[in-house]
C-alpha cells in the first residue's frame, strides 16, 4: 500500500507539472508582457505610454472616442443593411458681432466609415489627434509640437 501511495503522489505531480508547462505554452506568444499588456490596452482603446528617451517627454498615443449603432432589425429576416455609410458631423458655434450665433458644420472622419454587411453591431472610431475638429485649437498645438502625440498635461 505505501509503493501504491507514492506512485499515486508521483503521478499527482507529474500532472501538475504538465498542467504548469501547459499553462506556459498557451502564454507563450514570443512576447514580453509589457508588449502583451500594451497590445490588450490599445486593442480595449486606452491611451498607452510609449517606450521613451529619459530625456524626451512620454509619447502617449491620442485617446479614442468610440461608439456602437446596433441594427434592432437584426433579429428579424432581411433586416441586414448592405453597403452602408456612417457620416459624422459636429456642430461648432462662435459668436460674432452684435452676438449672433455662426454655427459651423465639421465632418468628423471615422477609422471605419463604410461596412459592406451591417448586421449587428457596428463600432465607430474617432482618433483625437491633430486633424480632429472635436480638440481644441491649443490642444492641436501641443499635439503637434510633441510629433502626433497627446500631450502630458
Amino acid at each position: 500500500r505505501g509503493s501504491m501511495a507514492n506512485i499515486n503522489e508521483e503521478k499527482e505531480e507529474d500532472l501538475d507539472s504538465e498542467k504548469e508547462d501547459n499553462n506556459e505554452e498557451d502564454n507563450d506568444d514570443g512576447l514580453t508582457d509589457q508588449e502583451l499588456s500594451t497590445i490588450q490596452n490599445l486593442s480595449a482603446g486606452h491611451a498607452e505610454p510609449q517606450d521613451q528617451d529619459d530625456d524626451g517627454p512620454k509619447k502617449i498615443l491620442c485617446p479614442v472616442l468610440r461608439f456602437q449603432l446596433v441594427n434592432q432589425l437584426s433579429n428579424y429576416a432581411g433586416g441586414e443593411i448592405l453597403d452602408a455609410n456612417l457620416n459624422f458631423m459636429v456642430r461648432k458655434e462662435a459668436e460674432s458681432y452684435p452676438y449672433e450665433p455662426i454655427a459651423r458644420f465639421l465632418r468628423v472622419n471615422l477609422e471605419e466609415a463604410s461596412h459592406p454587411f451591417f448586421n449587428r453591431v457596428w463600432h465607430g472610431r474617432h482618433v483625437l489627434n491633430q486633424d480632429s475638429p472635436l480638440v481644441s485649437v491649443v490642444a492641436r498645438r501641443k499635439i503637434e509640437k510633441n510629433g502626433g502625440f497627446w500631450p502630458e498635461e
